[in-house]
C-alpha cells in the first residue's frame, strides 16, 4: 500500500532544528520499496520536492496493495471481522461508529491504484504532476477585480482556441494600445494555466527583447515551462530542449 500526504512542516527529534517536507511517504513491502517507491522518489527529487521517507514506519503488519476499497467502504471481509471483535468490547462502544465513518470516508477518497496500473512510469509522472500542483502551484497574475468587458471576450477566445485539444494552438489578439489586450491575456492565463505541465507569461516582449535580447526571453520561456535553470549554448542543446518541450503539455502567453 502506498500513500502520500502533502504537509506543511515536520520536525526532527532534535528541538534545535526544523525541517520542511513537501511529501510524506508511507508504504509497506520491500518489492514496493525497491521498484515503484524508488522510481517515484527519484522523479520527485528531480523536481526539487523535499520528501520525508522514514524506514522506521515500515514496522508492523504488512498491508496488501490488493485491498478492495469496497471492503473498506462497507466494512466487510477482514475489516468487518476486526470491527466485530471490537464491538464485543464495551469499552470501545463509543468509538466503533466514528471508526466506521472514517473507513467509509477513506475508501471514497480518489487516488492512484498501483495494483491495476499497467504503466508505472506514466503513473509516476501523474503523481509528480499532482504533487507539483499542490507544493508549487502556478503563480496567478494580478488582474484588476472589475475589468470591463473581459468575460464576454474571454468566452469568444475560448471558443476558437480549442484548449485541451492535441497539437499546437495559437491565438492572436490585435488592437490599439490601451483597449485591454494584456488584461484579457492575463485572465485567460490565470484560468487555464493549471491545465498544463508548464506555462509562461511573457510581457512587453518588444521592449524586453530590445533591452536584453531574444536569448534572454528564450531562457525565461524555457525555464518557466521546464522549471529548470537551462543554458542554451549550442544547436544540439536546443534540439534536446525542443524534444523535451514536445513531450510536455505547455502553455505560453506573450505580448
Amino acid at each position: 500500500m502506498v500513500s502520500s500526504v502533502l504537509g506543511d512542516e515536520s520536525s526532527s527529534s532534535s528541538p534545535n532544528f526544523n525541517y520542511h517536507y513537501d511529501v510524506f511517504f508511507n508504504f509497506r513491502g520491500e518489492d514496493t520499496r525497491s521498484n515503484f517507491i524508488s522510481h517515484l522518489h527519484m522523479a520527485l527529487r528531480l523536481k526539487e520536492i523535499n520528501i520525508f521517507l522514514d524506514d522506521k514506519l515500515n514496522r508492523g503488519d504488512q498491508i496488501s496493495v490488493e485491498v478492495d476499497p469496497s471492503q473498506v467502504r462497507k466494512q466487510i471481509g477482514g475489516f468487518g471481522e476486526a470491527l466485530a471483535k471490537h464491538e464485543a468490547n464495551k469499552l470501545l462502544t463509543n468509538k466503533i461508529q466514528p471508526w466506521k465513518e472514517a473507513l467509509t470516508f477513506a475508501a471514497g477518497l480518489s487516488g492512484w491504484d498501483l495494483a491495476n496500473c499497467k504503466d508505472e512510469a506514466e503513473l509516476i509522472q501523474e503523481i509528480v504532476k499532482r504533487v507539483l500542483s499542490v507544493v508549487n502551484p502556478i503563480q496567478l497574475l494580478h488582474v484588476a477585480k472589475h475589468s470591463v468587458g473581459v468575460h464576454s471576450r474571454l468566452r469568444k477566445i475560448e471558443l476558437v482556441s480549442h484548449i485541451g485539444s492535441e497539437g499546437v494552438n495559437m491565438v492572436r489578439m490585435c488592437g490599439i494600445g490601451g483597449i485591454g489586450k494584456t488584461t484579457l491575456a492575463k485572465v485567460l492565463y490565470n484560468k487555464i494555466a493549471n491545465q498544463f505541465e508548464g506555462c509562461c507569461f511573457l510581457q512587453d516582449v518588444r521592449q524586453e527583447a530590445s533591452k536584453h535580447g531574444l536569448v534572454e526571453l528564450q531562457k525565461t520561456l524555457l525555464n518557466d515551462i521546464l522549471k529548470e535553470d537551462l543554458k542554451v549554448v549550442s544547436r544540439d542543446r536546443r534540439i534536446i530542449i525542443r524534444s523535451r518541450l514536445f513531450k510536455e503539455s505547455s502553455y505560453s502567453c506573450s505580448r
